[in-house]
């Protein structure tokens, strides 16, 4: 890693931040913290970073989708226990925040809980 922290200047500082120019201070506990636990001090405010931190959640948003159990686009097309609907595709349908056009694998509540636990 190309960054150090000196523990000798732990004074108190404004930052002017690069992405919305805003400041904000860095306390000397703060540099104490970043040096305990090997991290370079922030770069960006906390509000930007806490927009940065929703940009890799979900929309809010639902929606519709039926259980891929069983279905040839599944890794496991075929069963390894036996399901409440037999052999075929799975009927169940469900609102999920993984979106349609996705390539995330989707299975309803019961599938999922008869593979995994």
């Amino acid at each position: 890693m190309g960054w150090k922290i000196s523990s000798h200047n732990h004074e108190r500082r404004n930052k002017v931040l690069q992405n919305c120019q805003n400041r904000f201070t860095i306390e000397p506990d703060d540099f104490a913290f970043y040096e305990k636990v090997k991290v370079p001090p922030p770069t960006f405010c906390p509000d930007c970073r806490y927009y940065a931190r929703l940009s890799f959640r979900n929309p809010r948003k639902l929606w519709h989708r039926s259980c891929m159990c069983g279905s040839v686009s599944s890794p496991r097309a075929k069963h390894t226990t036996v399901h409440f609907h037999g052999e075929g595709k799975c009927p169940n349908e469900f609102e999920t925040s993984y979106p349609g056009e996705g390539k995330e694998i989707v299975y309803c509540e019961d599938c999922y809980n008869t593979e995994v636990v």
